[in-house]
């Protein structure tokens, strides 16, 4: 069963640990709904900005860490594998043009130095590998990095890019979880 707002919940008590603060995006009203009901008295959360992610409201460079949520027609959202092209957003094809373009203007809001997360519950390389591979031949600005680092307890989870991460039901005990993280190196000419 999906539950929006619980990364959201989990980044603002992250955040508030760290002095930050955490602000969601929410494209569909009725889930941004959802969200603040979910971080309603959780620290650090300044509230639910409703949004498109491939117009986001804020100002390039806004962020020092952005973290893409990418939907998928692959998976169930984030509540284990279904077979592609069955959600809400089309096929992969149609989902891959969409998390690009919520992935290159997610990026326009790091700042320099930052890190962006991209993330999906989606084992399909048109969803992950593919669309990562295409941001970065696109955008020189961004360097990816590590995120198995950050997953010392985690086994077997290589993904298809190195550095990225790839969780598995059978293996993990997760959803079908894709990871990459993404530092911004210097300004984008393109922005």
């Amino acid at each position: 069963m999906r539950r929006p707002g619980r990364k959201a919940a989990l980044l603002a008590g992250l955040a508030a640990e760290q002095g930050a603060a955490d602000g969601p995006g929410e494209r569909q009203p009725h889930q941004a709904g959802l969200v603040r009901r979910a971080l309603a008295g959780a620290p650090g959360a300044t509230g639910v900005v409703v949004a498109d992610g491939t117009r986001p409201p804020w100002a390039p460079g806004t962020f020092d860490r952005v973290l893409v949520d990418a939907p998928s027609p692959g998976s169930a959202p984030c509540g284990g594998v279904r077979s592609p092209g069955g959600g809400g957003v089309g096929g992969p094809d149609r989902a891959g043009a969409l998390q690009r373009a919520l992935l290159a203007s997610a990026a326009d809001l790091v700042r320099p130095g930052g890190v962006l997360l991209y993330a999906t519950c989606s084992p399909v390389l048109a969803e992950t590998a593919e669309v990562v591979s295409e941001v970065l031949a696109d955008r020189p600005d961004l360097v990816l990095e590590d995120v198995t680092a950050a997953l010392p307890g985690v086994p077997d989870c290589a993904g298809p890019l190195p550095g990225t991460a790839q969780l598995w039901p059978h293996r993990h005990g997760t959803d079908a979880m894709f990871l990459a993280q993404l530092r911004r190196s210097e300004p984008f000419a393109g922005t």
